[in-house]
């Protein structure tokens, strides 16, 4: 049997779904690097201080972004001329302008040999570099592996709204996701349909007639609720070939919900 999936499901509110946690020496080493920047600061504003400052704070950005390419692969996602800073942005995670501008500036003063900014611009720069590790920390710290979407309708216990889990792979080289929810015939077409998408089904069934096991109470819980679905509803199991621009939907709505 062949499905097709509405690409609306992908505009759906986000919620939270299970992360993989990750304390690694990657993710304090930027902050290692800024911390040392500022020491060297307090104790020495000279034009050579201030230089090797924004040596040191590029050197933390890079840091970082190396860090979440290795995590995520987002290069695999954008076309070649999409940067690193840009890639960030267009996934939710930094604004990149504040950034290019420390950029050009450590260019200048390292291949122009050009005068470094006041100490005042120097400690703005600190603090532009310390937002953008902070705004980037929790997806270094916490890597979602699925995110749940719930339809924009409101719900109850006895009128369920449809959702979604999407299992985020983590292979960089793949296009295919498990997803799993209750769905209606609004998102899902045994007709193929423009920009709707092929599912690979697992699993297909309407609301159960009885409960699996009438005397387990978390198998009951589950019955009464989905015997409120709908007759045109259905849960469904699928794996599905998502394309890059909606992958990278999926990560900004990932990235809301941490």
């Amino acid at each position: 049997m062949r499905i097709w999936l509405s690409p609306v499901v992908f505009d759906w509110e986000p919620y939270p779904g299970a992360t993989i946690p990750n304390d690694s020496h990657r993710v304090r080493r930027p902050h290692a690097i800024l911390a040392h920047v500022e020491e060297v600061l307090s104790k020495n504003e000279s034009e050579f201080s201030i230089a090797d400052s924004i040596l040191g704070l590029k050197r933390a950005i890079n840091s970082r972004l190396r860090h979440l390419d290795e995590i995520y692969g987002f290069r695999e996602l954008f076309p070649k001329q999409v940067g690193s800073l840009e890639r960030l942005e267009q996934v939710g995670l930094a604004r990149p302008f504040l950034i290019k501008q420390l950029f050009e500036l450590r260019n200048d003063i390292e291949h122009e040999d050009v005068s470094p900014p006041c100490i005042e611009r120097a400690r703005e720069l600190i603090d532009t570099v310390w937002y953008f590790l902070r705004a980037t920390d929790a997806a270094c710290k916490s890597i979602p592996c699925e995110l749940n979407l719930r339809s924009l309708e409101e719900g109850s216990y006895s009128n369920p709204v449809f959702w979604l889990n999407v299992e985020i792979l983590r292979d960089h080289c793949q296009r295919r996701f498990r997803i799993s929810g209750w769905l209606s015939s609004e998102f899902i077409s045994e007709i193929e349909q423009p920009g709707f998408l092929l599912l690979e089904l697992s699993i297909i069934r309407s609301k159960s007639s009885e409960p699996t096991d009438p005397v387990d109470p978390t198998s009951m819980r589950a019955y009464s609720h989905n015997a409120a679905r709908g007759d045109d509803e259905r849960w469904i199991q699928a794996q599905v070939d998502i394309p890059h621009d909606l992958q990278r939907q999926i990560w900004r709505l990932a990235f809301e919900t941490l």
